[in-house]
């Protein structure tokens, strides 16, 4: 007998168990894969899910943040002018004189808002005006006109600053200051004043509301578990001076019979026309 028999023998007497040494290796493996699967699905999807709600977090905050500049920068402007503005549609051309400073820009994209119209479950009456994109996109779109409406008037007022100056310094009578002017130019000027003070006075009522009660729907719109974690909504708080309290009411009306006879149209027309809205 060879020496090597005792070896081969003893490798020939060993049980093969094709479960046991093949298919349970491979199965415990398989669902190790299988859980570690599930977990790395289960912790990105909640990577995800916090990052989009980060997201609308930061979406809300910039829009009540730049909701409350656009009021405070109308409001700035609006001081210059508020207690000096006289009945007259000429002299409050006069009256309505550069500021320094630009009127604040926005920076949000209402693009990103576009989450809010699918929160029908808190589209309640109490929030339905707050929570319509459309009615956000307005709001920011009428500011920008509205910024544009002013950049344009004081640009034909500083055209004829000249006139006005001469004006104001006695060198001239008002016949001669509206010559000076033209007829024309008279008529664009007092008429884009007015539209323009009664917008300001306007859409300053609208972002005031809209900065009081947009936060308290926007809270509906995230976890308070969210809140609490990645940050909470801003609320906005109003100052309460009289001062500025009082600039959220209407400018002294202009006087329809002065701006009638410049405009040359029916006293019925100019109040359509000029006449706040409320």
């Amino acid at each position: 007998m060879s020496e090597y028999q005792p070896i081969v023998d003893a490798i020939a007497g060993l049980q093969s168990n094709a479960f046991k040494d093949y298919f349970l290796p491979i199965g415990a493996i398989a669902t190790s894969a299988l859980v570690g699967f599930k977990a790395a699905k289960f912790a990105i999807g909640h990577q995800e899910d916090v990052k989009a709600e980060i997201g609308k977090i930061k979406a809300l905050n910039r829009v009540i943040m730049d909701a409350n500049a656009m009021r405070v920068s109308l409001l700035a402007h609006k001081a210059t002018y508020f207690n000096i503005l006289p009945c007259n549609p000429i002299l409050r051309v006069f009256a309505l004189k550069p500021t320094v400073g630009d009127f604040y820009t926005p920076k949000l994209d209402e693009v990103d808002l576009s989450f809010v119209s699918s929160h029908s479950t808190v589209l309640t009456t109490e929030f339905e005006r707050w929570s319509n994109p459309m009615y956000i996109h307005a709001l920011f779109t009428n500011y920008k006109s509205l910024k544009m409406q002013w950049e344009l008037f004081h640009q034909k007022r500083t055209e004829i600053e000249s006139i006005i100056d001469d004006y104001a310094l006695n060198q001239i009578d008002r016949d001669e200051m509206i010559n000076g002017i033209g007829h024309p130019t008279l008529m664009k000027l007092t008429g884009l004043a007015e539209l323009t003070i009664n917008s300001t006075d306007q859409l300053l009522v609208e972002l005031t509301c809209f900065c009081i009660a947009f936060p308290h729907f926007a809270k509906e719109l995230i976890s308070q578990e969210y809140q609490e974690k990645y940050g909470r909504i801003i609320e906005v708080r109003l100052p309460t001076a009289s001062a500025i309290v009082d600039l959220l009411s209407l400018c002294t009306p202009v006087d329809y019979h002065v701006m009638s006879e410049i405009q040359g149209d029916t006293l019925a027309e100019i109040k359509r026309v000029y006449q706040p809205a409320f």
